[in-house]
């Protein structure tokens, strides 16, 4: 009798001393899944144009996050390894022939200012920086090939207003270390960069959703205002609070296009062109401003 009532005290006290299952949660931090560490890049979208010249345009872009210096939630320092894919596919024609393809695998350094799903702090200021260095190429071979192997740095500053209203500017700034001898003259359509200027709405619930508008400029080393390149991208989305939003859990959203001047497609750089399009896009997240601007062509 007495060894068992020994033997249940010492049970009890070990059971005392051990941690409760909410002690174990705080002192060992959740680390995320692997599946989460694969995120949207560049805006993914599939759009149509309204002639049988402005065919269809579409772009595929994913990230995954190779290092981050909070395991748990992500960043504000992070390391990614990207690809993206960009294509125009003549759907129009008779035997639905794709006009070129471009991929562009990436690996980027990240500093972002905000944690994830972190509400927009009033005022204004640095949203993030990166460096990156990536590879583009048109993916055929001899003559027919375009590449180039590029490095860049990115800021972006933000400035965040009443009732969810925002407006932002990001700035690309790159260089070929590695030279571009399969197209040369590039940087004369190209110039050294480009600025984005983006005006938005988070999602606060009104019935008439949210969404943003970004107004990407360029301009080359040589000619006038004509060699370079403008592109107006709006996105608009019904709130997730709203009736609509129950019907677009994959936050899909209403994607119009509108690119006009050199540099669209990496083979057509010097070529000038002039397209609108209208589909959809697709992301993740609820905060559009969250995916990289402009085109880096």
């Amino acid at each position: 009798m007495k060894s068992a009532l020994a033997f249940s005290v010492v049970v009890g006290l070990l059971v005392a001393a051990s941690p409760t299952h909410a002690e174990e949660a705080k002192a060992v931090p959740s680390v995320r899944p692997w599946h989460h560490l694969f995120t949207v890049y560049k805006p993914n979208y599939f759009i149509l144009g309204f002639n049988t010249n402005d065919q269809v345009k579409f772009q595929i872009s994913l990230k995954y996050e190779l290092w981050a210096s909070n395991d748990t939630t992500g960043g504000p320092h992070t390391v990614h390894l990207a690809f993206s894919e960009r294509s125009l596919w003549r759907l129009y024609d008779k035997s639905f022939p794709f006009e070129e393809a471009n991929y562009n695998p990436e690996l980027f350094y990240s500093h972002t200012h905000y944690a994830p799903d972190e509400e927009l702090r009033p005022g204004c200021g640095l949203y993030r920086e990166r460096i990156s260095v990536e590879h583009q190429s048109n993916g055929r071979g001899d003559r027919l090939s375009k590449s180039l192997n590029r490095a860049y740095v990115e800021a972006t500053g933000l400035c965040a207003l009443a009732d969810g209203n925002y407006v932002g500017a990001t700035l690309h700034i790159w260089g070929y270390p590695w030279g571009i001898s399969e197209n040369p003259s590039q940087p004369d359509f190209t110039g050294p960069g480009e600025i984005t200027l983006t005006a938005g709405r988070e999602d606060t619930g009104r019935w008439y959703g949210y969404g943003d508008i970004n107004v990407m400029f360029r301009k080359g080393f040589k000619g006038g205002l004509d060699k370079g390149a403008m592109q107006i991208d709006v996105k608009w989305h019904p709130s997730r609070t709203s009736l609509a939003g129950t019907l677009w859990p994959l936050n899909v959203y209403l994607y119009a296009q509108y690119f006009t001047g050199y540099g669209e497609m990496l083979s057509r750089y010097d070529y000038s062109s002039s397209a609108f399009r209208i589909g959809l896009g697709m992301s993740e997240r609820s905060r559009l401003f969250d995916e990289a601007q402009g085109t880096k062509l």
